[in-house]
């Protein structure tokens, strides 16, 4: 029967492996795990500090200047950090 899922790694899983024809996952294990990777990242880090930092930056009130200040210097960070990890990914550099 159908099968409800509302998390966003376990629905791309769950259509990646729908749909073995399309290729969307590696059946080579260390291809599919390096896929699972990335797939895991942004859903567990990227997505999510993406979101805080730029929920302070444009929804903060402009009344808690300090809070305001705090997170987007602190999910500034985390962003730039992931942005970083992927860069190195991109340019061949290394995986982290």
């Amino acid at each position: 029967g159908p099968i409800a899922l509302m998390e966003s790694a376990a629905i791309m899983l769950y259509l990646c492996e729908k749909h073995p024809e399309k290729g969307l996952l590696p059946s080579d294990a260390r291809l599919r795990y390096e896929c699972l990777q990335w797939l895991f990242w942004q859903t567990g880090g990227q997505g999510p500090m993406t979101g805080n930092f730029g929920h302070f930056m444009v929804y903060a009130p402009p009344e808690q200047v300090d809070a305001r200040n705090y997170g987007v210097a602190r999910y500034g960070m985390e962003v730039m950090r992931h942005l970083d990890v992927l860069e190195r990914h991109l340019s061949g550099m290394g995986n982290f």
